[in-house]
């Protein structure tokens, strides 16, 4: 289950571009190799500013992403929709629900 878990994790969504866990941890997740211990030989940190400013740079893409996607859906969306134009004195039929009037206390 975990391996589905990181193969889910790991690839970029189509809707928002990145990966989630790149967008919420701001770096792609560590591979087998990079799991092992390396020691004192390699340590590496990012800087709290530094990874602010990438993890910043990261959601506003992301969210220029998806007003693009939603600009684009709602053109398709458009394109089926049918206006319709009443004028005074047309009938026309009201489904008017309980669920819409809830009873007074």
């Amino acid at each position: 289950m975990a391996q589905v878990e990181y193969a889910y994790n790991d690839s970029p969504n189509r809707s928002i571009g990145q990966s989630p866990f790149c967008i919420v941890y701001g770096m792609h997740p560590r591979g087998v190799s990079e799991l092992r211990d390396w020691g004192k030989a390699e340590m590496r940190s990012a800087k709290g500013g530094d990874f602010a400013t990438e993890a910043q740079a990261i959601h506003e893409q992301v969210k220029q992403h998806l007003q693009d996607n939603n600009i684009k859906y709602k053109s398709r969306a458009d394109l089926k929709k049918r206006e319709v134009n009443f004028e005074v004195g047309d009938l026309m039929l009201a489904h008017l629900r309980n669920e819409r009037f809830p009873k007074s206390v």
